[in-house]
């Protein structure tokens, strides 16, 4: 007795439903893992972009405490303050003089540094000189933001500045209240008797998305004033 063999196999409809679902679960596969991918640069950029704005934030605080309150000229020769903020300038920059010093150097250097905003990038600008200086800084460095990039652009910056008003006391008024001003130095009387304690930087992110840091400022004097013909 011969043996029977069975010689069936799979029919051309069973082959075309089973391609058909290796297909589907093949796109389904595909759809989920570029999800994954696309929300996984998506948190990647976004912090990084939270990083870059923690930096900026570290690097103003830096200069605000090491801040000299030190009276320097301008190209003009008109005396400015160590701090300062145009609120009417088109593109208000935030300028200071701060302390600074060379590796390897002992003697601490004074610094006319600054903030600005221009396309979306914040950049930090730096004078070579302290007294005589233009307008124009002789550098600037990037600091966050992209010109080309919705979603890394800031879109605005806002300096506040908190301040004592050290009259109120003579005045018979509350001496511990702080006054809050968006340019600085402030106006009138309040610019001979303001005591500056602490900045906020806000920066204005895509989507509404707003960053803020109160950050305070040293206010202690230059170890070497400048003489007083000079300081006036």
């Amino acid at each position: 007795m011969k043996p029977v063999i069975n010689n069936a196999g799979f029919t051309l409809l069973e082959l075309l439903v089973a391609l058909s679902i290796f297909a589907l679960v093949s796109t389904m596969a595909y759809g989920g893992l570029q999800v994954v991918l696309e929300t996984r640069a998506r948190v990647q950029a976004e912090g990084e972009r939270l990083g870059e704005l923690q930096l900026v934030m570290g690097v103003i605080a830096r200069d605000l405490s090491q801040h000299i309150d030190r009276t320097w000229r301008d190209q003009w020769g008109e005396p400015r303050t160590s701090i300062g903020l145009d609120r009417l300038a088109l593109e208000p920059r935030l300028e200071l003089i701060r302390a600074g010093g060379r590796p390897g150097h002992q003697r601490s250097e004074l610094r006319r540094i600054g903030y600005e905003l221009d396309d979306g990038v914040l950049y930090r600008l730096m004078w070579a000189g302290i007294d005589g200086g233009g307008a124009e800084p002789h550098g600037r460095t990037r600091l966050a933001g992209d010109t080309d990039d919705p979603r890394r652009r800031i879109e605005g910056w806002r300096v506040e500045f908190y301040y004592r008003d050290t009259g109120a006391v003579d005045g018979g008024g509350d001496g511990d209240r702080v006054r809050v001003t968006d340019g600085w130095p402030p106006t009138g009387e309040a610019s001979r008797l303001a005591e500056l304690k602490a900045v906020e930087v806000i920066l204005d992110l895509e989507r509404g998305g707003t960053l803020r840091r109160l950050l305070p400022v040293n206010s202690g004097a230059e170890a070497n004033p400048l003489p007083q013909e000079d300081a006036e």
